[in-house]
Parts: C-alpha cells; sequence; structure tokens
C-alpha cells in the first residue's frame, strides 16, 4: 500500500491535465506508468461501503495479461457523512494490496458531482474508472476495465451487469428480467453504476456538471463504436426491493436526464424509441410479454413523478437496509 486515507488537502487544487500519464522510478532506471484511477463517492453507506470496497481491493494490485504497470489510485470521495462510512472506508487501508494508492476524503456535503470533483482535484492518473458505492465490483473487473480503456480500442468501459434481484418483489423481479435482454440497456456505458473513461474521453470536458446523472453525462461524452463492455466478472447492481422504490429510483434518472440536457443538448437525448423497439422484440412469449408489459408501466409511473422537484443526493435505501413491500 502507498498511501492510506487523507483529506485530499495535501494535494493541489484543479482538474487534472486530460492525457498527462504519470510515471514511477523504480529500481533498475525502468519506468512504469499507474494503470489508472478509481473514484468512490459515497454519502452514508455505512451499510455497503465495505462490500464495495472489499471487493473493488481484492485482486487490484493485478496487471492484466503482458502489461508493465503499478496499480491504480482509489479515492473513496465521503460526501457530508453522519455515519461510519468514513470510518469504515479508513479501517479498509488494513486490506489495500502493495503498490495500491488509497485516500479517503472526508468532505463537507456538496452533492455527488461535488464529490467526484473533489476527487478528481486531487488525481492526475488516467484513465478512470467511476464507482457507486452501493455497486459490487471485483478488483480483476477494474483491472480489465482499465486496461481496454489504455489499449485505445475504447474511450468507454465497463464490465458487464448482473441484476441482483432474489431478495426483490414480484414486480420488481418482473421489470429486471425484461430489463436485462434489452440490446440498449446491455450495450450502454450507463447504468450499471460503474463506468470508465480513457484519457481522450476525460479530456472532452471540464469539471463534471451538477447533474445527479453524472453517468448519462458521462456515456454521451463517447460514441456508441466508443463503448467496450469488457470480459470481466459482471457487476452486482443491488436494485430496489420493491415498486415505489424503483419508481422513486426512475424517477431520479429520468430527472437526470433532463438535467445533462440543460447542460448540453449535443450529449444528451431520449432513449424512448429504443426502448420501445427493443421491448416489442423482447416480448417474444407469454411470460416475457407480461415482464415487458410490467416494465411499460413502471417506466410512464417513473417519467410521471421525475416531473416532481427533487432535493439533496436521490438513492434508494430499499437495496441497502434490506425494506421490502408487497408487491
Amino acid at each position: 500500500m502507498d498511501a492510506a486515507g487523507d483529506d485530499g488537502r495535501s494535494r493541489r487544487a484543479g482538474r487534472p491535465a486530460p492525457g498527462r500519464v504519470v510515471t514511477v522510478a523504480v529500481p533498475g532506471g525502468v519506468v512504469r506508468p499507474r494503470a489508472g484511477s478509481i473514484v468512490v463517492p459515497a454519502w452514508n453507506e455505512e451499510t455497503v461501503i465495505e462490500r464495495t470496497l472489499g471487493s473493488l481491493l481484492d485482486g487490484l494490485d493485478r496487471a492484466g495479461p503482458g502489461e508493465h504497470v503499478r496499480p491504480p489510485v482509489v479515492v473513496v470521495a465521503a460526501n457530508g457523512c453522519t455515519d461510519r462510512t468514513v470510518e469504515i472506508a479508513r479501517a479498509l487501508a488494513a486490506r489495500v494490496p502493495d503498490g495500491v494508492e488509497y485516500r479517503v476524503l472526508d468532505l463537507p456535503a456538496i452533492g455527488k458531482a461535488g464529490a467526484i470533483r473533489a476527487a478528481e482535484s486531487v488525481l492526475d492518473e488516467l484513465p478512470r474508472i467511476y464507482l457507486d458505492a452501493d455497486t459490487t465490483m471485483s478488483g480483476p473487473a477494474a483491472i480489465a476495465v482499465l486496461s481496454e480503456l489504455r489499449s485505445g480500442r475504447a474511450h468507454g468501459a465497463r464490465p458487464p451487469i448482473r441484476y441482483a434481484i432474489d431478495d426483490a418483489s414480484r414486480l420488481v423481479r418482473a421489470f429486471y428480467r425484461i430489463r436485462a435482454e434489452l440490446p440498449g440497456v446491455a450495450g450502454d456505458l450507463c447504468g450499471a453504476g460503474v463506468y470508465g473513461l480513457s484519457d481522450v474521453a476525460r479530456g472532452r470536458f471540464g469539471e463534471f456538471p451538477e447533474v445527479s446523472g453524472d453517468d448519462l453525462f458521462a456515456a454521451r461524452v463517447v460514441a456508441d463504436d466508443e463503448v467496450s463492455i469488457v470480459d470481466a466478472d459482471p457487476v452486482e447492481v443491488h436494485v430496489p426491493r420493491n415498486a415505489r422504490a424503483l419508481v422513486k429510483t426512475l424517477a431520479r434518472i429520468y430527472r437526470g436526464n433532463r438535467q445533462v440536457s440543460e447542460v448540453d443538448d449535443q450529449v444528451a437525448g431520449s432513449t424512448a424509441r429504443r426502448t420501445v423497439r427493443d421491448l416489442r422484440g423482447a416480448a417474444s412469449t407469454p411470460r416475457r410479454a407480461a415482464d415487458a408489459t410490467v416494465y411499460a408501466v413502471v417506466v410512464v409511473l417513473g417519467r410521471l413523478a421525475s416531473m416532481r422537484p427533487a432535493t439533496g443526493w436521490e438513492r434508494d435505501d430499499t437495496a441497502r437496509s434490506g425494506e421490502q413491500e408487497t408487491p
């Protein structure tokens, strides 16, 4: 481990220069770059942060095949946490593999976009992964994403998605069964709780804007043919447990879509037509048709709910607390 957690004030402020490769000298005169960096914004995540960081750190010191790079830098950006998130994240420094640089920023309440900006202000290393604190990704999967982004084959990348639906209600399971089969979802950079950007892609914009849909914003920075879904362990997305929480989650997503459109109408657009086309293709059996109907109804309810204003850092707590209700 190169460094344990700190408050981030020991390094300069300001956004890293896009495309800069940070190298270090090692005995013998060999110069090796870092594999990249990983940003984990978090707000009151004491129930899940150990699971997320434990999975990420395990195997994070293993370079990709044929690569000669040092392990990545991990920055946990705790945003105005009033629970044990910071304490737990700092305690995990004892489990950081050799060579991995690990930092925990204890920040005031500045929102998710603010937390990402704060993390980036202490980072130079690219490419970069952005990981939600409630999404489970393995260390080897992170290494595979960074390797793909360094190769030049892609400017946006993530692992495949696996939805954790076993503890969800019947309607939620129907929704995610069909969602998992939609081509537009399977191949999109956003919607997985994690995404990675190459140095080229990160250089296409300045600071992250004040939007809740940071993943949608990032996904619209890269073209469809610049995105790679890497062959790696899938990320486990912990879904809302009940229909009410699912509608609230979709409302947040659609609200974020509109925010991105307001920031830059060149990088945002409606996916409604593609979703309708994908749903028609997926409804090939009576059960799938029923699931597709559930999906369509929930999407409409989510869009209607998104018309109401939001306050603060929105998220679903049912996947964290185990709360469930019928249906």
